[in-house]
C-alpha cells in the first residue's frame, strides 16, 4: 500500500494498494534486515510471516495487509489503526509491536514479537480445557483487556482465534484491527500514512 499527496495540490490523501507482499518466500530478505522463515497465518485482513530480525538476532512476526483492493481503502486505515492501538500498550498479555514500516514497493507491515504456541481456537479444537486452565487463560485475557480499556482502547473482536497461548501458557491478545481508540482522531492515521510515504 502506498500513500501519496493528491497531484492536484488539494492536499487530499490518496491511498494505493498492492495486492500481496512481493517476494516473501523463505530465505528472502526484507529491507536488508528481516529474513523470511515462512508464512504462519492468514486472516481476513492480514497475512503473518515468521522472520528473523538479523540486526537484533531475534525471531519476529511480520503482519502484512492481504488483498487490500478487495477489502477497500478502509482496510488500509484499519491496518495503521491496529499498529497505533497495540503500540500504546505494554502488558504481558498483549502482543508487543516493535515497529511499523513499509517496503520499497509501498506495502505496509507491522513488526511484532513472535510467540511460539497456538491460538486458543486451535487449543479448544483438540478437546475441552481443564477448568483450572480455562480460568487461568480467562484471567490473563481479562488482565490484558483491562490494560487496553484503561488506555481507552476497546478491542471489539475478542474470540479464541485472537488469543494466542504461548508454549509457557501465557495468553497474548492479538489482532487489534477493529479496535476503537477513545478520543483519537482520524487525522492521526492520515498523518502517519503521509510520514511513511
Amino acid at each position: 500500500m502506498t500513500a501519496d499527496a493528491d497531484e492536484g495540490g488539494s492536499g487530499a490523501l490518496t491511498v494505493n494498494f498492492l495486492t500481496s507482499p512481493a517476494g516473501l518466500t523463505p530465505g528472502a530478505m526484507l529491507k536488508g534486515r528481516f529474513r523470511i522463515i515462512g508464512e504462519v497465518g492468514r486472516g481476513g485482513m492480514g497475512v503473518v510471516y515468521k522472520a528473523e530480525d538479523t540486526r537484533l538476532g531475534r525471531t519476529v512476526a511480520l503482519k502484512f495487509l492481504t488483498a487490500p483492493s478487495s477489502l477497500g481503502e478502509e482496510s488500509g486505515e484499519r491496518f495503521i489503526h491496529e499498529a497505533q492501538a497495540i503500540s500504546e500498550l505494554d502488558h504481558p498479555n498483549i502482543c508487543t509491536v516493535h515497529e511499523f514500516d513499509q517496503t520499497q514497493a509501498g506495502e505496509m507491515y507491522i513488526v511484532m514479537a513472535f510467540y511460539g504456541g497456538e491460538s486458543l481456537r486451535n487449543k479448544i479444537k483438540r478437546g475441552p480445557l481443564a477448568v483450572e486452565d480455562a480460568i487461568d487463560l480467562t484471567i490473563q485475557a481479562a488482565s490484558g483487556l483491562e490494560k487496553a480499556h484503561r488506555k481507552g482502547i476497546i478491542h471489539r473482536d475478542i474470540k479464541p482465534a485472537n488469543l494466542l497461548v504461548t508454549e509457557d501458557s501465557v495468553v497474548k491478545i492479538v489482532d487489534f484491527g477493529l479496535a476503537k481508540l477513545a478520543g483519537k482522531s482520524h487525522l492521526k492515521t492520515q498523518s502517519l500514512v503521509k510520514n511513511l510515504s
